[in-house]
């Protein structure tokens, strides 16, 4: 049906080249109709954060198997000899199962008291939990783009991010840390690094924020 849908489609729009070379390699459509525009991104007033001996972390997105939060909370679990807090900001009713299994799963490993669900959150509310991290990661599975990355680029953060799509080329170098797919060892490498390393963070976040000026904004 998709293929279908597609063949009669004038134009096709993608929010990125890796998402077009999987339209035109799933589907066959040809390479003239399918047109790459990248999400845009809303500049941030960016504050100078203090040094803090706890980091916050940051993961913005639904609770969904997607978004990898199993596999981040198996890398956080390997780290709990480390001072950190993890905010997770995303939409918990959308696959009640997923998000009662990551709560066991933040049970079992000793992780419930560090580690907070905040469900969906208006978007003026979403800048404040930016505004006040100092690391944002997520584990996702798989990306068209990775429009919470780029987000968080913005806001000056440093990145940790992982999966398959776009999201390779989403993570510029020196701003962020790429792990791979459903690879927990880089991802626990990459937070230990960054948890224990305030220089780094703030080397990461200054790369970030140059990063966000090359971005497309909505104009």
């Amino acid at each position: 049906s998709e293929k279908a849908a597609l063949d009669r489609a004038q134009a096709i729009i993608v929010t990125s080249p890796a998402t077009a070379a999987q339209v035109r390699d799933c589907f066959g459509s040809a390479e003239k109709k399918i047109h790459v525009v990248l999400p845009g991104t809303d500049r941030a007033a960016i504050e100078t954060r203090p040094e803090t001996d706890c980091p916050n972390l940051l993961a913005v997105g639904t609770i969904v198997p997607r978004k990898g939060y199993d596999l981040l909370f198996q890398a956080l679990a390997e780290l709990t000899d480390l001072p950190w807090r993890l905010d997770i900001v995303g939409d918990t009713t959308r696959d009640e199962r997923c998000f009662q299994v990551l709560k066991t799963q933040l049970h079992a490993n000793g992780l419930k008291d560090r580690v907070t669900f905040h469900g969906a959150v208006p978007p003026e509310a979403l800048a404040g939990f930016y505004a006040k991290a100092d690391i944002f990661v997520l584990a996702s599975r798989y990306e068209g783009y990775g429009m919470a990355y780029t987000e968080a680029l913005a806001h000056g953060l440093p990145v940790i991010g992982s999966g398959g799509g776009a999201v390779r080329e989403t993570l510029p170098e020196g701003a962020a840390i790429y792990c791979g797919v459903e690879d927990v060892g880089r991802l626990k490498a990459a937070l230990k690094q960054l948890l224990e390393d305030g220089q780094a963070r703030n080397l990461f976040a200054e790369a970030a924020r140059q990063a966000a000026e090359a971005l497309p904004t909505w104009r």
